[in-house]
């Protein structure tokens, strides 16, 4: 029976029974559908909430029978007692590992894993040593390439890896233990599993795709740029175009623009500049000013790049390589987190994985630069972890260590990056940005002191450019060693000299002289110089000035060396040390920068002469004489270093006297100059892109592939 409907009726009541149901029917499905979407969604968007399994068996090691827990193999030959499965009353179960002394060979607790999905795969157990001799040793072993991860620390801590594997793969995990003496190793709560997308930054990392083989140094420098990459968020294009480096630079342009144009020869022109388009000498100065901003681009990216041949360009985090730059980070965290330079907590952090070295040096043993002291009987240890120094230096509340290395850069990059109030996993970059900023400082301190004294722009723009483009300095500008921040303040007391301020001078000198005690030979240089031009009321001022940080010295050496006179090296001339610092093929001058002969003879010549023309290279000639001396006389190369590394902070000074060298000179002399400095060019670059991979290689290793 059909229901009767008012023909008059438009309410959708009014439809009819079927019609409606049909309706319903559609809706509800709708409903329902929608429904599963948004729950497949929610699945989707949030699979981070479901319980990644773990791939390896009885990774809790709670399963097994007699002295072997399932599933885990022990490497055959090892020596009687190496191996221990502990079951320990109400806690996790472990896995230990014993290295006796002297024993050359690593044995593991190992398992093999079918891994049937190619990406990263995060690995993940908890370790610790019975001796600071020793490291806990994770080690992941693919089908062509095996990696792994150590930590040393005597309390439960997490040791985290992540590895990639391309494809289906079998992967053998191993845990084991290395040291120098005898020791144990423990491991417990071990798991393995696949992750979605990139691991974090700054995580251990380990590449097992299959490769071609390759040298070792450019496997080396392959796993180094994946440690050093920034994250995926970071752009260079982004923070060129970031709004507020854009307006700084617009400042910096402005700046320097006004700057130069203060430097201007003519005295009478009006105080304030008529415009930029009436005005030619504001033009010139603008032109200055905008080549001066390119060396700063130019020097921020060499600091943000690194070139490996045969692969390409890629894209780094500011980072520090080795030699002293890992202990010098070590002392700006102690001073920054700890606000003392006792470090031995700060390098036991290292050692269990902490950033505080940088990231290239995180779960490394270092080898600590630093004095042991045992305040009760006032013995000293210098250069010998306290296990090898005897019981007197073992850790006690009578026991601490202090650095082998001078505290006034570490002191001055902690004081430079504290108001940013970093984080210990910051530091590193932050200090970076401030060396970057004070090499490009570097280039055009040089530009300004050759205007002060009397170049004209294109000869000041070029001591600038030789300094920034054909010379070690480029490359020093992603360093973390202290010379461009010595070669910023002698350059300044250069200035300040050449200006008639000779406490401003005595306080240049006396800062590089802080920083590095050798310096104070340039306070010393000054000093003489003005009492050869008869100038006695500004030696005083200057003797005065370098008194503060001669007593510094001196009280720093007493306390750390016992001896005041005490630099960290024993004086004995050899005429062999003279040619190596100019010609070695690793750390020769005239190698990497041989323009320099030219500034080398100009100083020479101002030396012996009155002309008033001369008083810069005058002025440079006794400083640069007596450091040739100290370089010949210390008994050691510049250390683990790129090429010339002592040099550095004098590469401004020997720019400005190359120029005012040849500003005079015939044009075969000038052929000779432009020669050299193009060799230069050719080493320099190249040798800044690939700084990390230099380290105490051969000048020439700047232009070839991998060794």
């Amino acid at each position: 029976m059909l229901p009767v409907v008012p023909m008059n009726s438009t309410s959708s009541d009014s439809r009819p029974a079927d019609t409606v149901r049909r309706i319903s029917g559609v809706r509800f499905i709708a409903t329902r559908v929608a429904l599963l979407f948004l729950i497949l969604q929610v699945l989707v968007a949030f699979p981070a909430q479901a319980a990644q399994p773990n791939l390896l068996l009885n990774g809790d090691l709670s399963a097994g029978s007699a002295d072997t827990p399932e599933h885990w193999a022990a490497t055959p030959l090892a020596p009687s007692g190496s191996f221990q499965w502990s079951r320990p009353q109400g806690e996790p179960a472990t896995l230990e590992i014993y290295t006796g002394k002297g024993q050359f060979h690593t044995f593991y607790w190992t398992q093999q894993v079918s891994l049937s999905q190619s990406g990263w795969y995060y690995l993940r157990t908890e370790v610790k040593t019975d001796s600071p001799r020793v490291r806990a040793t994770l080690r992941i072993d693919g089908a062509r390439t095996t990696g792994g991860a150590t930590q040393n620390t005597q309390q439960w801590t997490p040791l985290e890896v992540y590895f990639k594997v391309a494809g289906h793969e079998a992967v053998r995990i191993g845990c084991g233990v290395r040291g120098i003496s005898a020791g144990r190793a423990f491991f417990r709560s071990l798991t393995l599993n696949l992750i979605s997308g990139a691991p974090p930054g700054g995580s251990r990392q380990i590449d097992l795709t299959p490769v071609p083989d390759l040298p070792r140094s450019e496997t080396k420098a392959l796993l180094e740029v994946e440690t050093a990459k920034p994250s995926p968020e970071e752009s260079l294009r982004r923070e060129m175009l970031n709004p507020p480096v854009v307006v700084a630079m617009l400042l910096v342009l402005a700046a320097l623009t006004y700057l130069d144009w203060r430097y201007a020869p003519d005295r009478s022109r009006p105080d304030v500049p008529r415009g930029l388009l009436q005005d030619r000498e504001l033009r010139k100065s603008a032109a200055v000013a905008g080549f001066l901003c390119l060396t700063l681009l130019g020097t921020w990216l060499v600091t943000r790049v690194e070139y490996l041949p045969g692969h390409g360009f890629y894209r780094v985090r500011r980072h520090a390589i080795g030699g002293d730059e890992p202990h010098y980070l070590v002392m700006i965290n102690s001073l920054l987190l700890k606000h003392d330079l006792q470090l031995k907590n700060v390098y036991d952090d290292v050692d269990r994985g902490g950033p505080e070295a940088g990231i290239m040096a995180r779960g490394t043993v270092l080898d600590r630069h630093s004095i042991i002291v045992n305040r009760r009987t006032g013995h000293r240890s210098i250069d010998m972890p306290w296990y090898e120094a005897g019981a007197e230096f073992a850790p006690s509340p009578d026991v601490y260590e202090i650095p082998v290395h001078p505290a006034g850069f570490p002191l001055l990059m902690a004081l430079a990056v504290a108001p940013m109030e970093p984080r210990a996993r910051e530091v590193e970059p932050d200090v970076g940005v401030i060396l970057m900023l004070i090499a490009w400082l570097g280039i055009v301190a040089t530009y300004f002191v050759g205007r002060q004294v009397g170049m004209e722009r294109g000869w000041a723009m070029l001591a600038a450019s030789i300094l920034f483009a054909a010379s070690p300095w480029l490359a020093y500008s992603r360093a973390y060693f202290a010379e461009t921040t010595i070669g910023m303040a002698l350059l300044l007391g250069l200035w300040a000299l050449m200006s008639d301020f000779p406490i401003i001078a005595g306080l240049g000198a006396a800062a590089g002289a802080v920083m590095k005690p050798p310096f104070a030979l340039v306070g010393a240089g000054f000093l003489v110089q003005e009492v050869r031009e008869k100038r006695w009321k500004d030696a005083i001022k200057i003797a005065l000035v370098l008194g503060l940080p001669a007593l510094e010295i001196l009280g720093y050496n007493l306390w750390v060396h016992r001896s005041a006179l005490e630099l960290g090296f024993h004086w004995s001339f050899q005429f062999s040390q003279l040619v190596d610092t100019f010609l070695g093929y690793r750390e020769g001058l005239l190698l990497y920068a041989p323009w320099t002969i030219f500034g080398f003879l100009a100083c020479a010549r101002a030396f012996v002469s009155t002309s008033g023309g001369s008083r810069l290279a005058r002025t440079m000639a006794l400083p640069l004489f007596l450091y040739l001396i100290v370089l010949s006389s210390v008994g050691f190369g510049a250390g683990f270093c790129y090429g010339p590394r002592y040099w550095v902070a004098f590469m401004p000074w020997l720019a400005l006297a190359t120029v005012e060298a040849i500003r005079p000179a015939g044009r075969y002399r000038r052929a000779a100059c432009a020669v050299l400095i193009l060799f230069a060019i050719a080493i320099a670059v190249p040798g800044a892109l690939r700084y990390p991979q230099l380290f105490r290689r051969p000048l020439l290793d700047a232009w070839r592939g991998f060794y």
